[in-house]
């Protein structure tokens, strides 16, 4: 196409009165060079896209260094792209390098500050390392942009305890009827009247959380502070197929131990009994971000949001984890 153009501009530029025959040739000569230089232009984008399909695709396939090598290319012909810059850091992010993933969400973030996929990529590396003052602070720059990001927010506050942070916005949702998942169990949490500090309350929460569990007919008491023992009883009161209580429980037992992801698993395994398969991803996935080298927790993790998964009908999702179950 590019040359049945110029095949027309030099015929114009032979039939135009008034040239001669040396303008003519100059003019010819000037087309050439224009035409020379959009044949590159073109190989150069040609390239490029090719480059940065093949990273897509490495990185859909978790191979994200073959992805990396491929971003590398797109970056030498377009140094300043930032969609480069931001598939770059995704894929340093999945190999858990998390300077180098910094580094390109920051280039990104140097030229446009808001820009939300950097900022939301920026939090998760921050949640990664366990920063969560710098995670929170780029969840309230996101949460102002869009309501939705209340639910991420609440979980930080959540995950930190900060009652004061969280409480009033646990207010600001209701007020603005903002959809939350788990929402009772975060306003419960954030508005219960007791000071943290103050270890007879402390205590007095520990009964009530390790209190004997139902067992078939049978009841056992829970040693207090002993998890191991609180896990067992909800443990058994799951095989009792007592779901929703299982639910409660492990409820009041995270407000105690946040970090066990134990719990989150048998949580979201009985909202998956329950049907409640939205409740359940969303719980589980939170619980992986404390799953540390353990691949029979992961398995556990995995297996139950494929049925969540499953139950929502999003099989795009189920199979992602069918592909990790089987790389275990």
């Amino acid at each position: 196409m590019i040359r049945n153009y110029f095949y027309i501009l030099f015929f114009l530029s032979l039939t135009h009165i008034g040239y001669s025959q040396d303008d003519t040739e100059e003019h010819a000569e000037a087309m050439v060079t224009f035409l020379q230089d959009e044949l590159e232009i073109e190989k150069k984008l040609l390239e490029f896209k090719s480059n940065f399909i093949n990273a897509l695709t490495a990185y859909n396939t978790e191979n994200y260094s073959k992805a990396l090598e491929s971003l590398g290319k797109c970056e030498r012909i377009y140094p300043d792209n930032r969609s480069v810059w931001l598939q770059t850091a995704k894929n340093y992010f999945e190999l858990k390098k998390y300077e180098d993933a910094h580094h390109y969400c920051d280039k990104i973030l140097s030229q446009d500050a808001e820009n939300f996929w950097a900022l939301s990529l920026s939090r998760d590396i921050y949640e990664r390392q366990f920063n969560f003052e710098q995670a929170i602070d780029i969840q309230r720059r996101l949460y102002q942009r869009k309501n939705t990001e209340a639910d991420h927010l609440l979980r930080l506050y959540y995950r930190t305890k900060n009652m004061e942070a969280g409480k009033a916005l646990i207010e600001e949702i209701d007020q603005n009827s903002i959809p939350v998942l788990s929402k009772d169990f975060y306003k419960q949490f954030f508005n219960k009247e007791q000071n943290l500090a103050d270890k007879t309350n402390e205590s007095n929460n520990r009964d009530d959380v390790l209190t004997s569990h139902k067992h078939s007919s049978t009841r056992s008491k829970a040693p207090k502070n002993n998890y191991q023992a609180l896990q067992k009883d909800i443990e058994n009161v799951f095989k009792a197929g007592e779901f929703k209580k299982v639910v409660s429980d492990t409820d009041n037992a995270l407000a105690l131990y946040p970090t066990q992801a134990y719990l989150y698993l048998l949580k979201g395994k009985a909202l998956n009994e329950l049907t409640k398969y939205q409740e359940a991803a969303s719980n589980l996935e939170t619980g992986l971000d404390f799953v540390f080298e353990n691949n029979v927790l992961l398995k556990g993790f995995y297996e139950a949001l494929i049925k969540a998964y499953i139950g929502l009908n999003k099989t795009s999702k189920a199979a992602y984890y069918k592909q990790l179950v089987q790389k275990l």
